[in-house]
């Protein structure tokens, strides 16, 4: 590979089933592995409602794509502002950090 080759960090993806639905919607076990994610050298992809916390009903094998692919949920409501309060915040450390290492 190129030395200037970037390789892309993510916990899910539109071709796999969401975090959440495979860790049983376990918000606890999102915000772990975002947190260990974001302490790794490189850039980080978010896969839109990861940060809201969106789900999906059932397994892509079982339903097909379209079960990953719900659209992003934009009232408050319907979504988990302690989650989207972590992941701001975790990011925010994030950019902190690597800001001191420049």
């Amino acid at each position: 590979f190129p030395d200037d080759l970037l390789m892309l960090r993510f916990l899910d993806n539109h071709d796999m089933n969401r975090f959440l639905f495979v860790a049983g919607g376990d918000t606890q076990r999102l915000r772990h592995a975002m947190t260990d994610m974001l302490h790794l050298p490189g850039p980080v992809v978010i896969y839109y409602g990861t940060e809201i916390g969106l789900n999906q009903p059932a397994s892509r094998i079982e339903q097909g794509m379209e079960c990953i692919r719900l659209p992003m949920v934009w009232e408050p409501a319907g979504q988990d502002q302690e989650l989207l309060a972590f992941f701001g915040q975790a990011i925010h450390e994030r950019r902190t950090r690597l800001n001191r290492t420049r």
